[in-house]
């Protein structure tokens, strides 16, 4: 995998920000929409409800590849999946914040990205990662996983959504998450002789994690696992039913990696309506050690959040390089991709 592509990756899933500025009279603002693209440089949230999906894979109700071999028509089908699930939290495609894209060839990018102009409504461009991985389904050349404005408060819990219109992937569709302070968990990740025992000592972990936090399993809203094999990606499904119990998984997005441990995963949570201290807090838990390059724990208490698009170094001929173009030119100048800037071009 070109360094380009994992440095996207590390970028651009749970990427959660906070925003100084926004139109009160709106939901969501998009900044420097693309009609080429279907996407916009980045998506400005209001402090509304929150809907995280699952992973979409192109799916019929049977469990079905529709569209096999052509990237495209996989990729509507995914839309079409992302609307019947945001429908059942009587939301919609236009209600779009983000979408996270997997991708199994880089070339189907341009053709993905026509997909989105053309099927998404004209009022939304949602901010959009790609990242090139094999995927849980042999036949799948595409998937998404989504985030979106919920109208309607659910509460003072997070509500987990299924639907039968869909194919039962073992996991929830979607999540409703109230406004509120969210949580963003940074991957962890635990030794394992094998994959499932790695999976479960590194839940284990998280579960220590969300105690330090002040919150819940049933407080988590998606979770994001990084493996290797993706061909084993039913050991880590096993894994997420044993650990959650009698409660239905959350949603959950699979990436294949390369790394010395066989899994790592990342969450993101709701800690209650309640806000208190700065507008961003970074936490370390008990038991590990502060990072000098990222946060263990990222804590929004402020009430608006920004969802950026994929971020891509174009120039540059190695990771490092990479990370200070995007740092120095794209985030520090405001410069927008092209369509000649493609992401892995």
């Amino acid at each position: 995998m070109p360094p380009r592509v994992l440095l996207a990756a590390g970028l651009c899933f749970f990427t959660g920000l906070v925003a100084n500025d926004c139109d009160a009279q709106t939901d969501l603002r998009h900044v420097d929409p693309d009609d080429r693209t279907g996407s916009s440089r980045a998506v400005i949230v209001n402090d509304v409800p929150l809907i995280h999906t699952t992973q979409f894979l192109p799916l019929n109700s049977s469990g079905v590849v529709v569209g096999a071999g052509r990237a495209r028509d996989q990729a509507e089908h995914v839309l079409k999946n992302i609307a019947t699930a945001l429908a059942e939290s009587q939301s919609s495609l236009d209600r779009l914040a983000k979408l996270n894209i997997y991708v199994t060839d880089a070339a189907s990018v341009e053709a993905i990205e026509q997909a989105l102009a053309n099927l998404l409504p004209r009022s939304s461009r949602p901010a959009v990662a790609f990242v090139v991985t094999r995927l849980p389904h042999p036949e799948a050349l595409v998937a998404m996983d989504a985030v979106a404005t919920a109208p309607l408060d659910p509460g003072r819990a997070v509500k987990l959504v299924r639907t039968t219109k869909l194919h039962d992937g073992g996991t929830s569709h979607a999540t409703v998450m109230p406004q509120g302070t969210r949580i963003y968990v940074a991957g962890q990740a635990e030794k394992g002789a094998t994959l499932p025992e790695a999976a479960r000592r590194t839940l284990e972990s998280l579960r220590a994690t969300l105690k330090f936090l002040g919150v819940r399993e049933t407080d988590v809203a998606q979770l994001k696992a990084f493996l290797k094999p993706m061909t084993d990606a039913g050991d880590v499904r096993r894994e997420l039913a044993n650990f959650f119990g009698a409660q239905p998984v959350p949603p959950v997005a699979f990436v294949e990696w390369e790394s010395s441990l066989p899994i790592e995963i990342e969450l993101v949570a709701w800690a209650g309506r309640d806000r208190s201290g700065d507008p961003i807090e970074f936490l370390t838990p008990p038991g590990m050690t502060a990072s000098p390059v990222y946060s263990r724990v990222a804590r929004i208490n402020h009430s608006r959040t920004i969802y950026v698009s994929g971020l891509y170094g174009s120039k540059a001929t190695d990771a490092a390089g990479e990370t200070r173009e995007i740092f120095e030119n794209q985030m520090g100048t405001g410069t927008s991709r092209t369509r000649s800037q493609s992401p892995f071009s």
